[in-house]
């Protein structure tokens, strides 16, 4: 898994994705890092297998 950071807020949020690193099988997954380091994965859209975070 590769870790994507987006874009960081003035509380030191970070919002990005983890990827699975493999072209053949993009598997994207929105993820929120609090400020500190801890993981919040943030699940997808209804029938989309695939999610991404961006501020």
């Amino acid at each position: 898994m590769l870790a994507t950071p987006a874009d960081i807020d003035d509380a030191g949020v970070v919002a990005g994705y983890l990827w699975s690193g493999n072209p053949a099988r993009e598997n994207r997954l929105a993820v929120r890092w609090a400020a500190d380091g801890t993981p919040t994965l943030l699940g997808t859209a209804p029938g989309d297998p695939y999610s991404a975070a961006r501020w």
